[in-house]
């Protein structure tokens, strides 16, 4: 929330500053304000015994299995928290930034979600309710696919509380499956689940074109599989792809310029395989 605001008063570099502080002050109050460490011993890393531990946590099927559930489950509720973002701001939503970044306030769902988890799991058991969570996510997500703005308010919230649901009772269950070495375990399960945020939220992108309606314009990212050009028609210049009806400059510009040229300056410009970004990026600069 905190960014979309900045985003629409400052650009997204005073946006990504704005976040970048205030991550930094919470670091500093996280180490002046937590107590130290009790209990605990610190000894010298020995990487013989780091290794063995690490085979021992790799080998084992049950771990594995939660290793990918972290991975997927992650990658999915990243990705569609991504991509929602270009949908709303794009026809018939039109949302700024700001109003897109309060969206994120629906986490606080996870906040309720996550300890009943655990409350359930202690009576129905863990694989019971890792069930629930992973099929109230996905009952989620296909609520956010209707174009009604309500309906994907409610199907973040669902897909939110399930997803962390879900990922309390995983997290929880590698501590207590690990034959030994539980923190490495868990920090395994840590390491996928970061990586899954990464590479599952990339694929998207050369999937194809989304299938919602309101995105087929020039207001939306061009998919590899509708690729766009200009055509001079006389008084202007016009958008067209295939079996997309032809939009004008001024049809384009049905969104905020400012929001249109601060997607232009986000995208990469050189990155390995950034045709879809390319096309992204020129595409938005024909509109502005």
């Amino acid at each position: 929330m905190q960014a979309g605001v900045l985003a629409d008063h400052g650009g997204w570099r005073v946006a990504v500053t704005g976040v970048g502080l205030g991550a930094l002050a919470c670091a500093v109050a996280c180490a002046l304000v937590l107590p130290p460490s009790a209990f605990f011993t610190p000894a010298p890393p020995r990487l013989r015994a780091l290794a063995a531990t690490l085979r021992r946590n790799i080998a084992d099927a049950s771990l594995l299995r939660l290793y990918v559930i972290g991975f997927t489950l992650m990658g999915a509720f990243v990705t569609v928290y991504n991509y929602l973002t270009f949908r709303l701001s794009a026809a018939p939503f039109g949302l700024p930034a700001s109003a897109i970044g309060a969206l994120f306030t629906v986490y606080l769902a996870g906040t309720y979600s996550s300890p009943a988890a655990g409350r359930l799991a202690d009576r129905a058991g863990r694989r019971v309710v890792l069930v629930l969570g992973v099929l109230v996510t996905l009952a989620g997500v296909a609520l956010t696919l209707p174009a009604s703005l309500p309906l994907i308010v409610a199907g973040l919230v669902m897909m939110t509380a399930g997803f962390f649901a879900a990922h309390s009772v995983a997290s929880g269950w590698v501590g207590a499956r690990a034959p030994v070495a539980p923190a490495q375990a868990s920090a395994l399960y840590l390491c996928l689940y970061y990586v899954g945020s990464s590479v599952v939220c990339s694929t998207p992108a050369a999937a194809g074109p989304p299938p919602w309606p309101s995105w087929r314009s020039c207001s939306r990212p061009p998919w590899p599989a509708r690729p766009h050009c200009a055509e001079s028609a006389g008084s202007g210049t016009r958008l067209s792809g295939a079996g997309d009806p032809a939009q004008s400059p001024d049809e384009c510009r049905h969104l905020p310029l400012r929001r249109h040229r601060m997607l232009s300056e986000m995208l990469p410009q050189g990155n390995p395989g950034g045709k879809v970004f390319g096309e992204v990026r020129d595409a938005i600069r024909q509109c502005v």
